[in-house]
């Protein structure tokens, strides 16, 4: 969520770029991954380490900028590297501290409401952070428990035995101390297995049970549609990434539509950047709330271009699917929802200008009329939008699905903690 001057800011290194670099350095010069990064970005920078190892003297400002690399993913930098950087960083911090930086900074964003990655620590008291959320401007946040996303692949090591310790202890939050729900991320190398939809299942009627019971709403976010991919590739090259996506996506569908969804535990999946227009349809039906994260897709490699980027929401809205406007990890993809909103409404503008059309399969779709240049659409069936489609592409509908989820949802979202 920070930026890299507010992490270093909170994590006592303030500007002195110069003395991080140098830890890092230290601490990750041998590393394969790590270590092969920093020195890449040496290399970029004209400067070398030399037979010794050891790093040469540097300027403010080149280490400033090799810092900023490596704290946010910005010129190619991998952001799983990004979040290794950042939490070594973070070792020893004060939580209090680093929870106050980033109100701060949803503050400074005009954000009222945000679900956040992680629990609220037990060195915070309600009371003290009632203090933060409510000084000067009113901001309500909750928290989401990380699950692994390699749950949802790994086969179990006792086949009877679904749930481990850490899924337990995970499950084991959710109503307690804000946490409203899980957050199942990370690196989607391979594709979801069925047992690990088995265990998905029993995740999601433990959910719903603890929601009974304490007649609360609680939340599943999947992230389930970037596939894994390498900055550069083409979309012929991550081909197969497209195959995990789709594969898990296909996966999530099935196993929702086993089970007895209840309005007490809300579904939403996080990117679905690669879901066909049939999948897409199904979670329509389904009722699922979809995450547009527009700048991560680029970030991440999941959408190569920003063309294909527009396909994106333009499909998501075409098929009148629950779309909410996300950042994804704002202080590592570098964003901000002011400026994703402002995609958003300049990817509509352009359709509505016919600049650009949405292509699905072999047909596409134009806003009002045919373009004056009829090679656009040589090979491909053609239609105008339908007047009944012509109102999902409205900024103000997606303004009003993020604003419903907040009033209508959130204060039913493991109610209010009881001071401690």
């Amino acid at each position: 969520m920070l930026t890299p001057s507010e992490l270093l800011d909170v994590t006592g290194y303030k500007e002195d770029y110069v003395r991080v670099l140098g830890k890092f350095w230290v601490n990750f010069k041998d590393d394969s991954l790590k270590g092969d990064l920093l020195r890449n970005l040496l290399t970029a920078e004209q400067i070398t380490t030399g037979d010794n190892d050891s790093l040469p003297s540097i300027d403010v400002e080149t280490a400033q900028n090799i810092v900023i690399n490596l704290l946010s993913a910005r010129n190619g930098t991998d952001y799983n590297l990004v979040y290794s950087f950042r939490r070594y960083l973070q070792q020893g911090v004060n939580q209090k501290q680093f929870l106050r930086a980033v109100i701060k900074n949803l503050k400074r964003q005009n954000i009222n409401y945000a679900e956040l990655q992680g629990s609220l620590a037990r060195s915070i008291s309600f009371d003290d952070f009632r203090q933060m959320l409510y000084s000067e401007t009113r901001l309500d946040i909750r928290f989401l428990t990380l699950v692994n996303t390699k749950r949802l692949v790994a086969e179990p090591s006792n086949p009877e035995k679904l749930l481990i310790l850490d899924d337990i202890k995970a499950l084991s939050t959710v109503g307690q101390r804000w946490t409203v729900g899980l957050d199942i991320a990370g690196p989607e190398s391979k594709m979801f297995t069925h047992i690990g939809m088995e265990r998905f299942q029993l995740i999601y009627e433990q959910i719903k049970l603890y929601a009974q019971q304490k007649n609360a709403t609680f939340v599943i976010r999947v992230h389930v549609g970037e596939g894994y991919f390498k900055k550069g590739e083409s979309q012929e090259d991550n081909r197969f990434g497209r195959l995990i996506a789709q594969s898990n996506v296909s996966l999530i569908i099935e196993t929702l539509k086993t089970l007895r969804l209840s309005d007490q535990v809300i579904i939403r999946l996080g990117h679905v950047t690669h879901a066909t227009p049939s999948q897409l349809s199904e979670l329509q039906k389904l009722g699922i709330i979809i995450e547009a994260n527009l700048t991560s897709n680029l970030v991440t490699g999941s959408a190569a271009t920003s063309a294909i980027r527009e396909q994106v929401l333009l499909k998501f809205l075409l098929i009148n699917l629950k779309t909410i406007i996300n950042t994804d990890a704002g202080g590592v993809m570098g964003t901000t929802i002011v400026r994703e909103y402002r995609i958003a409404q300049q990817i509509i503008n352009k359709f509505k200008k016919n600049q650009v059309e949405i292509t699905i399969g072999s047909k596409k779709y134009f806003y009002t009329q045919l373009p004056d240049t009829m090679d656009r659409i040589d090979g491909y069936d053609y239609e105008l939008l339908p007047p009944d489609k012509k109102d999902n592409f409205d900024m103000e509908n997606l303004i009003k699905e993020a604003e419903e989820y907040r009033t209508n949802v959130v204060p039913r979202l493991g109610g209010q903690p009881k001071s401690s």
